[in-house]
């Protein structure tokens, strides 16, 4: 579980996020997708939510639905 911390604290860095201040695990939801609250408290947002799948081939398909969904004017997350 450190190992999946460090790999999200890394991704928040290298994208211009604030350091979390704290990562809560949530419940998983029937894949081996696993989801994250990251506490980060930096003024302009309080958290997010990090999801991470060690599945690269099922991460590509799901951030494809999920833009697709978009586009299409459905209330996903945006990724």
């Amino acid at each position: 579980m450190k190992n999946t911390f460090n790999k999200i604290t890394s991704l928040l860095a290298k994208n211009g996020f604030p350091l979390p201040k704290h990562i809560q695990p949530l419940p998983s939801a029937g894949s081996d997708r696993q989801y994250f609250r990251v506490l980060v408290n930096s003024g302009t947002m309080d958290s997010l939510i990090a999801a991470y799948n060690p599945d690269i081939k099922e991460n590509k398909a799901w951030y494809s639905f999920s833009k697709h969904f978009r586009s299409q004017g459905l209330s996903v997350p945006e990724i």
